[in-house]
């Protein structure tokens, strides 16, 4: 199917970041690439396909004039020329040490001080950023060589536990992979056609990977700050979450609409969620007299007269004054939302 470049740019404008652009022109691993780096580290790549757009739509078209071209460079140069590709190897290092940085920070830190755990991960990363840019377009080039030469990068320079802002390491392991890969630089003469469903099982594939790297950086690593300015843990504040009285609410709540489900059906867990909903604002309106669920109106009556009463603004000064005539507010129309339920159940 032809593709063509008025549509590819409106991709491009509208939907870039997100590599669409790519995806549309069958340039699935660069698609990845804008996709999980924020649009090619941070939109550089995003902004140099403005220009690069015609000659991509001209690629994925295969128009007899261009593949003229570019059989002939293949024809002289045998092998993909250098220094016609440094933008490539600039991209391989780029996207080698980005990439590093991702399973870096997906480590807990308690195993940084631990080499082999950073040796036996962190090269992954770098492998994989070289060896998605070497194989974006006409060029191609084996995983493993950009595996050794991540590895190898790891082994030979620098020592592993130095946190990574501090080293030189992970630009040395992708300059070393980028070496490897770029050693074993091929054309590619013919696109491989794959399937949708499997190209979309691929994306879907990266995107797992991507996300469960990012989901461990921030439940093992981040960090957030506390009303009192304190720094915790979030992999803590999600077990304190577990522990505290809203997940034993939300979790009794989630029982009692299952409960009804099996009792009366989708219409009996419907009628539940509306109540857990507090759609009227019955339940707020309980809990602000300090009330429970099926109690007279005499005594919603009584408890008005004694919260209207304690809380009055004229029995209280200063700042008080000012929150207690919030409060005398918030009492006032909890009843008047009880009377106005009571009284239409009543007629009911």
């Amino acid at each position: 199917m032809s593709k063509y470049t008025i549509i590819a740019y409106a991709l491009w404008l509208f939907v870039g970041w997100f590599g669409l652009h790519h995806f549309y022109l069958g340039r699935d691993r660069q698609g990845l690439l804008w996709l999980t780096s924020f649009a090619g580290l941070l939109g550089l790549g995003w902004l140099r396909d403005f220009w690069k757009i015609p000659t991509y739509v001209k690629d994925a078209n295969e128009e007899p004039g261009y593949m003229g071209m570019l059989g002939a460079e293949m024809r002289y140069y045998k092998k993909p020329s250098i220094f016609q590709n440094l933008h490539r190897i600039i991209g391989q290092v780029l996207f080698g040490m980005f990439y590093r940085s991702v399973v870096f920070f997906a480590i807990p830190e308690e195993y940084y001080a631990t080499t082999y755990v950073v040796l036996l991960f962190v090269p992954l990363g770098t492998a994989f950023g070289t060896y998605m840019v070497s194989n974006c377009g006409r060029i191609k080039s084996p995983f493993h060589y950009s595996l050794i030469g991540a590895y190898l990068g790891e082994v030979l320079f620098g020592e592993l536990h130095v946190l990574y802002v501090n080293s030189s390491v992970p630009m040395y392991a992708a300059v070393v992979s980028m070496l490897f890969s770029t050693f074993k630089w091929e054309y590619r003469r013919s696109y491989e056609r794959r399937g949708f469903c499997k190209r979309v099982g691929v994306w879907a594939l990266v995107l797992l990977l991507f996300g469960g790297l990012c989901s461990s950086y921030i439940y093992f690593n981040a960090s957030v700050e506390t009303e009192d300015g304190e720094t915790v843990r979030v992999r803590e504040a999600v077990n304190n979450f577990f522990k505290s009285p809203a997940w034993f609410e939300l979790k009794g709540s989630f029982w009692k609409v299952y409960g009804d489900y099996k009792r009366d059906g989708w219409e009996g867990a419907r009628r539940r969620v509306i109540i857990l909903a507090d759609v009227e604002g019955e339940e707020h309106s309980l809990t602000v007299l300090g009330l429970e669920r099926g109690v007279s109106m005499k005594e919603i009556k009584e408890r008005h007269r004694e919260m209207a009463k304690e809380w009055h603004p004229d029995h209280h000064q200063g700042e008080d004054k000012t929150q207690a005539a919030e409060k005398f507010i918030e009492i006032q129309q909890a009843y008047e939302t009880l009377n106005y339920l009571y009284r239409r159940r009543k007629k009911v």
